[in-house]
């Protein structure tokens, strides 16, 4: 009923507001010289005004308990038109931004599984204070990992998942195609790929969000960092374990691009690139003992700096010692120093075992 009441309210509000701009538009182009104290009249609703604003309002009401989209939108659009006038178009032009959103999304692990119980949180926008959407809400997932969305909007924003086996939640995202940890998707196809929740209608192809779900989670140190690297090639020694130098020519002035090179060496062992989804889980095997990226100012495929991240598995110490970095690389950003955006996990107890537990 207070819903009821609120709409109504908001209504003659509009009603209101629409009519005194028509009427001091009118005044000022009739008598523009006379100085006005009060309106001479009144476009409030009438009683058959306001009895088809009733009726549109319990319709609206039924069609909502019944979950019918098609009755809300239609009860919606009767009292636009009850309403009528500039206040009527314009909850009839917000009305007409909402959707039904329905389709099928489903939680998997690294090995494919469906991980059951899960709480994905995510907002379903609207068409603003007049049309909302159904906001900030949860969805849970069943036995095989499956959830089911049934929600009204035109925008659906994938936030986060929790699940107490669950380290970390990445999928295909259209802004930078490797990973997220958000998601959004649309009734079109105007953001690219994946922006479409039409394309998951279907329980037999849901959206995938693939996590990493661990039993037991160990004492793993995850940092990350922004660091100043000399570039004479001297070695800064991170953690006792890796070692990163850089190279490059002087520079004159901003902007003077020329040779550049990284080097990472473990301490006693070897690295490896990586293009894993996960880094999770360090592989036994397949390291060499350095491994070093560098461009020449005269290579056709030069560039000036390593963007977007590259991604590394370490062991160091004799296999004692098994890491992962991530890192993005800048060496003309200042005069003295190459720049080197970084974040690393690492596990000193010679385990492979990478997963740091997702914050909720």
């Amino acid at each position: 009923m207070m819903k009821k009441h609120k709409i109504l309210i908001i209504a003659i509000i509009l009603i209101g507001i629409t009519s005194a701009a028509i009427w001091t538009q009118q005044v000022r182009q009739d008598s523009p010289s006379v100085e006005v104290s009060k309106p001479v009249a009144s476009d409030t609703p009438t009683p058959a005004q306001q009895e088809q604003m009733r009726k549109a309002l319990a319709e609206l009401e039924t069609a909502k308990k019944q979950s019918d989209d098609a009755g809300i939108l239609k009860a919606t659009q009767k009292l636009a038109e009850a309403i009528g006038g500039k206040a009527g178009a314009m909850l009839n032009m917000a009305a007409g931004r909402i959707v039904p959103v329905r389709f099928y999304g489903r939680v998997i692990d690294q090995n494919g599984a469906g991980v059951a119980g899960a709480r994905v949180n995510m907002v379903i926008g609207g068409g603003g204070s007049l049309a909302p959407g159904t906001g900030l809400t949860y969805f849970e997932t069943d036995a095989e990992g499956y959830f089911e969305v049934r929600a009204k909007g035109q925008g659906v924003s994938i936030l986060s998942v929790e699940h107490s086996q669950i380290a970390d939640v990445f999928f295909r995202n259209h802004h930078d195609g490797r990973k997220a940890i958000a998601a959004h998707l649309e009734a079109t196809d105007r953001w690219g790929a994946h922006s479409n929740w039409h394309s998951y209608e279907r329980r037999e192809k849901p959206f995938e969000i693939r996590a990493w779900r661990v039993t037991k989670f160990e004492k793993v140190i995850s940092k990350s960092g922004a660091y100043h690297i000399p570039v004479n090639g001297e070695d800064v020694l991170f953690d006792q374990s890796l070692k990163i130098s850089c190279q490059r020519n002087e520079m004159s002035d901003y902007e003077d691009y020329g040779d550049w090179s990284i080097t990472m060496s473990p301490v006693d062992g070897g690295i490896q690139e990586t293009d894993a989804l996960y880094l999770n889980e360090a592989p036994q095997g397949g390291y060499v003992p350095e491994i070093t990226v560098s461009k020449r100012k005269s290579d056709p495929d030069y560039i000036h700096l390593i963007r977007p991240a590259r991604h590394y598995y370490y062991r160091a110490k004799n296999g004692s010692v098994y890491g992962s970095l991530e890192f993005t690389f800048e060496p003309f950003s200042k005069k003295d120093n190459c720049i080197l955006m970084t974040k690393m996990k690492l596990n000193p107890s010679g385990s492979r075992n990478l997963a740091v537990r997702s914050r909720q």
